[in-house]
């Protein structure tokens, strides 16, 4: 396939950027664009030669055109091209062992950069012993996705094996899927999924929040957070065989777990997640680098007596619908009349699954992926699930303006004990599934419980409402029905119905029944 160029002036000859990198650009103009990052850690084992590393990287630059893409546009112009240089260059910085790698990697994940600038992959290399190296790959997103970093790690170490020999047929270029996905949105027998998507209700997108978020500050952006934890092997196991049994997938499971989460802590019973497809369907597209990956509406439609096993089907049809339909969905047929300069529609709740490659064999030396970020669609809570040799961790990605840590902290938790409960009542109603676990009922049930407080016993409980009377006349004391008594107003009620009982011989002693229905 071969893309035709635009050529729009004497000074830029470029293509179309596709309409992953479209959506990118647009979200990028309203959020800190420097978000918008794929980077991966890789652990090198064996001795490694710095100088052959370095050649293989020159080597998969010049085979691969995205990597030494530049975007530009003319004045007047809101979409840039893609312009895509003969040569390419890349940042290489070398590091001992004293450097600190948490560091390094939270620099380099919020690290500005400029696409409007050639080379802009960026690798540090720092040395643990004379066999032990880590190797940090950061790219803007707009240049990658996560099956674009494994791909990109995959041909680092097969340039580094062959050392700088021919490797045959070059792989699909990304210009060349640009103008497919771009062809493919205009072309006459696209209207069955068009309108697949446009079936999908999307009117929960501006609603849909947990109990628990905060009003957006006005601060400066700050990047995304996570909280994680790792599926015990013999959770992963009972999942696999979960997914096995009903003829899906674990990432459907998880998925499926994560909506009925999401329904319980609403009280929705439709739910929509923004669900990542890495747009590598056909084959000769598996091994391309660049920006495919888009996220889809997936909707759950849930009702108390739902069984999971019956929501799980449900999921695994939608799946395989959304798979079929995935390079139909675009924002712009959602959205009636997009305003160029509007903020861009984005899902709250996504959910992404990812399955690293165990390892890469270069000779002597094997390149594996211990860590990776990708942020490729603006989100309020994601759920990441990464399988790799080690198990199966999931990642809560949040913005930190709208939760608070300690807020994602028990909702990865509540996560957890659901797993637990559906794996061991697959077919009880969601409603009877647990979300609190033991930590969380102490909590609730003892701790928030514990409300005693010392006071002047000599006190009688009237005139220390009469004090708080005296303190706050105007404070709220009573809410019924939209109506409401100040402290002042119902200390005034409390005196008078005591005259009364004191005019009808009450006294000190004197046993008086209340018979009275739930009013002020």
């Amino acid at each position: 396939m071969q893309s035709d160029t635009i050529d729009t002036s004497d000074t830029i000859q470029g293509f179309q950027i596709s309409p992953q990198q479209k959506r990118l650009w647009s979200l990028s103009r309203h959020d800190e664009h420097a978000f918008y990052r794929a980077q991966c850690l890789v652990s090198i084992q064996g001795p490694l030669q710095t100088a052959r590393l370095r050649t293989a990287i020159e080597q998969v630059v010049q085979r691969h055109e995205i990597l030494r893409t530049s975007f530009s546009s003319l004045q007047g112009m809101t979409i840039p091209l893609q312009v895509i240089h003969d040569s390419g260059d890349f940042k290489f910085i070398e590091y001992d062992k004293a450097a600190s790698i948490e560091k390094l990697w939270n620099e380099t994940r919020q690290a500005p950069f400029d696409v409007e600038q050639n080379g802009q992959l960026q690798i540090s290399l720092i040395t643990l012993s004379e066999d032990k190296h880590l190797l940090l790959a950061s790219l803007p997103s707009i240049y990658a996705d996560a099956d674009g970093l494994h791909n990109l790690v995959a041909d680092i170490g097969c340039c580094y094996d062959v050392q700088g020999e021919a490797l045959g047929d070059g792989p699909m270029q990304y210009a060349d899927v640009s103008e497919w996905q771009n062809e493919l949105l205009h072309a006459e027998n696209r209207e069955p999924g068009r309108m697949y998507w446009r079936k999908q209700d999307l009117s929960s997108l501006t609603t849909l929040t947990l109990p628990y978020e905060c009003k957006a500050s006005e601060t400066t952006d700050v990047a995304p957070q996570l909280v994680s934890h790792t599926l015990s092997p013999v959770q992963l196991q009972k999942i696999e065989a979960l997914a096995n049994k009903y003829e899906t997938s674990t990432s459907v499971v998880l998925l499926t777990c994560w909506h009925i989460l999401l329904a319980r802590l609403t009280e929705r019973t439709s739910i929509v997640i923004g669900t990542a497809l890495n747009g590598r369907k056909y084959e000769e597209m598996k091994t391309a680098l660049g920006l495919l990956t888009k996220y889809v509406p997936i909707e759950c439609h849930l009702e108390p007596d739902s069984g999971f096993a019956d929501l799980l089907q449900q999921q695994n049809e939608v799946m395989q619908k959304a798979n079929t339909w995935q390079e139909n969905f675009n924002w712009d047929d959602l959205v009636d009349a997009p305003d160029e300069f509007a903020e861009a529609p984005f899902f709250s709740f996504c959910f992404d699954y990812t399955e690293q490659p165990a390892r890469y064999d270069a000779g002597e030396v094997s390149f594996t992926i211990a860590k990776e970020y990708v942020c490729t669609e603006r989100f309020h809570v994601r759920l990441c699930c990464v399988r790799n040799a080690a198990g199966l961790t999931a990642e809560f990605h949040y913005d930190p303006k709208l939760y608070a840590a300690t807020d994602i902290e028990r909702l990865s938790a509540e996560f957890q004990t659901l797993i637990d409960s559906v794996l061991e009542h697959e077919n009880a109603p969601i409603t009877k599934l647990e979300l609190v676990g033991e930590a969380e009922r102490k909590q609730l049930l003892q701790e928030w419980n514990n409300t005693t407080t010392a006071y002047a016993s000599v006190k009688c409980i009237q005139e220390l409402f009469e004090r708080q009377a005296a303190q706050t006349p105007n404070a709220v004391a009573l809410v019924y029905e939209g109506r409401q008594l100040s402290y002042e107003e119902l200390n005034r009620r409390a005196n008078q119905l005591g005259h009364y009982l004191k005019s009808r011989g009450v006294g000190p002693e004197t046993p008086v029944v209340l018979c009275v229905e739930r009013s002020l």
